[in-house]
């Protein structure tokens, strides 16, 4: 069960902010809380291990 909320990135562009959404312990979304800009294409979000567990690729994203 995930009991530390994961830090969510993107690769490029700038000040996006995103919120996993966590249902019994697992990531079922992501939701955009900024939707940023200065994207030079679809940015890729990553969940990054946080030192407990293992970091994953989530999804493609069009925002």
């Amino acid at each position: 069960m995930i009991e530390v909320i994961p830090k969510v990135t993107i690769e490029n562009g700038r000040f996006a902010e995103f919120k996993p959404i966590i249902v019994n312990g697992r990531i079922t979304d992501v939701a955009v809380v900024n939707r940023g800009r200065e994207y030079n294409s679809s940015p890729e979000i990553r969940v990054l291990n946080t030192g407990d567990g293992v970091g994953a690729g989530l999804l493609y994203a069009q925002l």
